[in-house]
């Protein structure tokens, strides 16, 4: 017996929301909300897209939504121009969502996950003359890849990273070096 299909006739708001989750993992409902109806969200759950998670915020239970891997997949099967790689983080559900709002405040660019930042940053290093140093660093660390990025509207690529009171000077830097050798700017978001 097959199971029903809550989520038929897709339209442009089901295409942004997908596109915010795939780049961020999470979404508040709150942002979810200033893009699709309570009820359409509601079928994103029952459809096994989205798994509603409850956290503490402030000391304010707040309610998000996270994509799941069958999410990734019904992503992937219906919106094949998002197909490649979803941003996966095992950081704070707050990073996320503060990543969330950046991708919904750029809603016409097109965005790169970490790993898609990853490996245009691997390509640049193999291209270098000091590529083994560079790799060194790499693996040991003192060079990082932001959280994401975009194309602007010149078609240069902006990078975003989300930090917190947490964040040292030397994780600044690594993610500083990043930008160096891709020659591509940062923008440092504070969560």
């Amino acid at each position: 017996m097959r199971k029903q299909s809550y989520l038929t006739k897709l339209n442009f708001r089901d295409e942004k929301l997908c596109s915010v989750v795939k780049f961020s993992q999470h979404i508040s409902q709150a942002q979810a909300l200033l893009i699709v109806s309570r009820n359409r969200l509601e079928n994103y759950e029952k459809e096994g897209v989205l798994k509603k998670l409850h956290y503490m915020d402030n000391n304010r239970k707040e309610i998000v939504y996270e994509l799941t891997q069958e999410g990734r997949k019904w992503i992937t099967h219906n919106f094949g121009h998002l197909q490649g790689n979803f941003y996966t983080s095992t950081t704070a559900i707050q990073h996320n969502i503060t990543l969330a709002q950046q991708i919904i405040d750029r809603p016409y660019f097109k965005w790169y996950t970490e790993r898609d930042l990853r490996e245009l940053l691997i390509r640049e290093i193999e291209q270098s003359d000091n590529r083994w140093e560079l790799m060194r660093r790499f693996e040991n660390g003192q060079i990082s890849v932001p959280d994401g990025g975009y194309i602007t509207s010149d078609g240069s690529i902006e990078c975003i990273e989300i930090t917190n009171e947490n964040y040292t000077s030397g994780q600044i830097a690594a993610k500083e070096r990043f930008g160096e050798i891709t020659n591509i700017h940062i923008t440092f978001i504070k969560q």
